[in-house]
């Protein structure tokens, strides 16, 4: 059993990827491959492809065909689905069977079940808890699919269904009992990155400085890049597939942010996407002045340039001239990190993005909820998106602290009052 996630592209050039069974150089499973197909994004069908294979490999090794156990209906008995919850906590390699400190739940009920999961949250070969919640999410969606798909049509059995809801529930009942197994408790009140931090970086960045960390031939367009995602806190994958035709040079300098999921001028093995809805982003002057000229200088130099729209391209090796890779423009994080001894990261820049909109909407007497109207206009969410609340911890954390101070002042001149 050697099973292999890759990726190709189908007759529609439409990037698609599928598990592979390395033994035949053939797909795993025909419905596994119609269902990748149905995700409109590529990474998403990547990363429901990886929990494909870890699903096939776990049920494979137990002589558990999950397609038949769906066409006849039996689905899992209670012992099997608590084998494989209990697999989903831990590491590939470490499950309860290897490990003599971890007692078998093969019998234990539903309250002991969940007590045996806070008891053993903590244990060195346990995954977090969101990758057993996606690990079990994914296994949930597949079923649905093939029940779907398999009896679409089909007249079935009360029994049947009774089982295929009942096994549903059962997972989707466990993976709620997963508790968070972050120990660190997260203060709210500490910026995305501390003020003089943010400075330092802001310097350092800077094509001509002393400890700017990259090679000078990198140095003009990583310093844009950064620039570009603190002044727009847009994603890291909107930025690797901003297009020259996405540039608006005009008296209001700007940025569009499109939706392209199987954009078929994109070449690059794992496409970039973007998540949220098409949007426009303002720029600096300054930052627009600068992208242009990256364009016809630094971005020129490579013949292979001239091939695609891309704004960023790759600097080395044989991929020179081709659009810039997501990987790439980690890393060139991961150096800046070591030269302001703090961990910074793409989505951190939008995370100080929002703290700084908040700041500027306030400046300019607009009402908290005039703020989060233009918030989710700048960063492409739904009207109804929640995100407002998780990229503005700090500010709502410093709101919730200064009314709870003028409370406790209110409560203890009450008090001295009173005495």
């Amino acid at each position: 059993m050697d099973y292999g996630v890759k990726p190709y592209r189908d007759f529609d050039n439409k990037l698609c990827c599928d598990l592979i069974d390395f033994e035949f150089d053939l797909p795993r499973c025909f419905w596994l491959t119609a269902y990748l197909r149905d995700f409109d994004v590529f990474r998403t069908a990547l990363s429901y492809a990886y929990q494909a294979k870890y699903n096939f490999e776990y049920f494979d090794v137990r002589g558990i065909d999950l397609i038949e156990r769906v066409r006849s209906g039996t689905f899992f008995t209670k012992v099997e689905l608590q084998d494989y919850l209990t697999h989903c906590l831990y590491r590939v390699g470490h499950t309860p069977e290897s490990d003599s400190h971890i007692i078998s739940i093969k019998r234990l009920n539903t309250k002991s079940l969940d007590n045996l999961i806070h008891a053993t949250r903590f244990s060195l070969t346990r995954v977090a808890s969101s990758t057993t919640k996606f690990r079990i999410k994914a296994l949930i969606s597949f079923l649905s699919f093939l029940y779907e798909n398999i009896h679409s049509g089909k007249k079935v059995s009360r029994e049947i269904e009774a089982r295929y809801k009942d096994c549903k529930e059962r997972l989707s009942r466990f993976a709620r009992k997963v508790k968070n197994d972050n120990a660190d408790v997260k203060d709210q009140f500490e910026q995305a990155i501390p003020t003089e931090v943010y400075f330092r970086l802001l310097e350092i960045i800077k094509p001509h400085h002393q400890d700017n960390p990259w090679s000078k031939n990198s140095r003009f367009r990583n310093h844009i890049i950064v620039q570009l995602l603190i002044e727009t806190g847009i994603r890291v994958g909107a930025a690797c597939k901003l297009k020259i035709s996405d540039l608006v040079a005009d008296k209001t300098p700007r940025i569009k942010i499109t939706r392209t999921p199987h954009d078929p001028t994109d070449t690059r093995a794992r496409p970039p996407a973007q998540k949220t809805k098409a949007h426009v982003s303002a720029l600096s002057p300054g930052l627009m002045q600068r992208l242009l000229l990256y364009i016809v200088t630094d971005r020129a130099k490579y013949p292979e340039s001239v091939n695609h729209d891309f704004i960023f391209v790759s600097e080395k090796g044989k991929t020179a001239g081709q659009p810039i890779a997501i990987q790439s423009v980690n890393y060139l994080f991961t150096q800046l990190s070591k030269s302001i001894d703090f961990r910074v990261y793409p989505h951190l820049m939008r995370h100080k993005f929002q703290e700084i909109f908040e700041d500027a909407g306030v400046a300019m007497g607009l009402s908290a909820e005039g703020i989060n109207d233009l918030r989710r206009f700048a960063s492409g969410w739904v009207n109804n998106s929640d995100m407002v609340e998780l990229y503005n911890e700090h500010k709502i954390a410093v709101a919730a602290y200064e009314i709870s101070r003028n409370a406790q002042k209110f409560i203890l001149g009450n008090v001295k009052e009173l005495s």
